[in-house]
């Protein structure tokens, strides 16, 4: 009887701490991405020497923190890395995970970034990720696509 009670606990401690571990899963993708801003479509860039990287931490099994990096839109203005929180999570039978928010409000570290919409895909490892927004001062909303490599 003793055993099966020890055998219980120790279950239980390891299902809670898989469960733990899970919550703080934090995913890194190398991405490329492409934009459109008013009739001007291109290719994005981090800047010289800086890899873009999409940074993905769930925080529970339904809402995760998904960090933009760094857009060197032209020499003139650079928006820095800037997160996106709570966006919601779902998984599908297939193992696929998407990701949805029809509008967010974040900081680049030096001015507010608002966003219309966010939808992202992990299908077979690979991420594909669209989003609009637009930063305080720029004219125009940007729209980016993200695709890991």
């Amino acid at each position: 009887m003793k055993f099966s009670k020890i055998l219980v606990c120790l279950l239980a401690f390891l299902l809670v701490g898989s469960a733990l571990f899970a919550l703080e899963t934090q995913s890194k993708y190398e991405v490329s991405f492409t934009y459109t801003a008013l009739t001007k479509k291109g290719t994005g860039s981090s800047g010289e020497g800086v890899t873009p990287e999409i940074i993905i931490k769930m925080k529970d099994e339904t809402h995760a923190d998904i960090t933009i990096p760094r857009f060197a839109f032209s020499e003139s203005k650079t928006i820095e890395k800037f997160t996106i929180s709570d966006v919601n999570v779902s998984k599908d039978k297939d193992g696929n995970t998407t990701f949805a928010l029809k509008s967010f409000e974040s900081t680049d570290g030096k001015s507010k970034v608002k966003g219309s919409d966010l939808k992202a895909t992990i299908r077979n490892g690979k991420l594909e990720l669209y989003v609009e927004f637009k930063v305080a001062g720029m004219p125009f909303k940007l729209k980016v696509t993200y695709v890991s490599k």
